[in-house]
């Protein structure tokens, strides 16, 4: 049944990327509205086996852990150390002023109690790995200069993002609920899960590199080992696979480079199921009741991000229109929100139906428009950007 599904899933996603393209839309809008359709049509049940939404979790992970590999190859120690410190702030400062605006919001406007306006501050502020890593490579391959070290510190600082998020979820979680974690302990664990899942990459990473020729496949199921483990002990996953491609790119430049041409193809036909996948966990029964106050929490929590990012690039060399396009890159919410939603009403929090809500409509949101405001947005900005270096150095090396 599940390969029945997946094969409908894959016609609908390119015939309506297809669609979006040619009406001057990104192709991945167009993909996230074929897994909503596909969610919401119904479909026969006579074939045996799972079906491909039960598995869906599962799916997506795997090919975002092609993305991420594909990311890490692409990153090289000097790339890293340029963007390091602007990284860090635009994964921290952004995340954190989109869940600080949300949590009062969700106080104000929806009247949650405090503790649980936290979870809901904290999920719903995630950015969407899948669809912003994408995005980001996309434009690396095009763009030079100050522009590039913009969009390579947003690669740095994007899993960095949902690290901090989903630590602060939890933390959030677990004192609206048993009130067993308190806050000091969980916030000394940050440091060494951090570095544990870095170490776990740079092992893994250096093993690999020892191997001639290196296959793809073994390069993908590392990929995954990392990410069970990381599951298993609670680390940041997204972190060490990164670090896995990173590693493999430092001590094996030529291996890396191979890979990496390798994955961008396995990605044009991935890209297909991960966005279709994407909306089809979108469920839109619960926004029948939300009204426009969530929706007005949620900008709330965009003006908050939007103060954060232009903290995190203040004094950090780059133009007004770097800093603008770096802002425009982290808009879009998907993944986590879709992944953990409904974790706050399966823990018996009262407020646990409106969060459930709120984080669908995120998705709903800001997953389009976010999408746009990345291609139609920072795309055209940072472009600029790079004219305006290239025409500013011309001048200087004339002088």
């Amino acid at each position: 049944m599940a390969v029945l599904e997946l094969a409908l899933l894959l016609l609908a996603a390119f015939a309506l990327g297809r669609v979006a393209e040619r009406v001057g839309l990104p192709a991945l809008l167009g993909m996230i509205a074929a897994g909503v359709v596909f969610r919401a049509l119904p479909l026969p049940t006579v074939l045996p086996g799972p079906a491909l939404l039960d598995l869906s979790s599962t799916v997506r992970i795997g090919i975002l852990d092609l993305v991420l590999l594909r990311a890490g190859l692409g990153l090289t120690l000097g790339d890293i150390r340029s963007a390091g410190g602007l990284g860090i702030r635009l994964g921290v400062f952004g995340m954190l002023g989109d869940a600080a605006l949300l949590t009062v919001g969700a106080v104000w406007l929806l009247g949650l109690p405090f503790d649980q306006a936290l979870v809901l501050g904290f999920l719903v502020a995630a950015i969407s790995p899948a669809i912003v890593i994408p995005s980001l490579l996309e434009l690396l391959e095009r763009h030079k200069g100050g522009s590039r070290r913009a969009l390579t510190a947003l690669l740095v600082g994007a899993p960095l993002d949902n690290i901090v998020a989903l630590v602060a979820f939890g933390i959030a979680l677990d004192l609206a609920g048993s009130g067993d974690t308190t806050v000091g302990a969980a916030l000394l664990a940050i440091p060494w899960k951090i570095a544990a899942a870095v170490l776990a990459g740079v092992v893994m990473g250096s093993l690999l590199a020892l191997v001639p020729r290196c296959p793809t496949f073994l390069l993908w199921l590392a990929a995954v080992a990392l990410t069970v483990l990381g599951k298993d002990f609670q680390l940041p996953w997204v972190l060490s696979v990164i670090a896995l491609g990173a590693t493999v790119r430092a001590r094996a430049p030529q291996l890396a480079t191979a890979q990496g041409d390798r994955l961008k193809w396995a990605w044009t036909g991935a890209q297909y199921v991960l966005f279709g996948l994407i909306g089809a966990a979108v469920e839109l029964e619960p926004l029948a009741g939300i009204g426009v106050l969530a929706a007005a929490v949620i900008l709330m929590g965009q003006g908050g991000r939007m103060l954060g990012s232009a903290l995190a690039t203040l004094g950090s060399g780059l133009s007004r229109r770097a800093r603008l396009a770096c802002a425009l890159c982290f808009v879009p919410k998907a993944t986590l929100q879709a992944a953990f939603a409904a974790l706050p009403m399966d823990q018996g929090l009262s407020a646990g139906g409106a969060i459930l809500s709120t984080a669908v409509l995120a998705i709903v949101m800001t997953a389009p428009l976010g999408t746009l405001a990345i291609f139609r947005g920072a795309d055209p900005l940072l472009l600029d950007d790079a004219q305006v270096t290239d025409a500013s150095d011309g001048a200087t090396d004339h002088g």
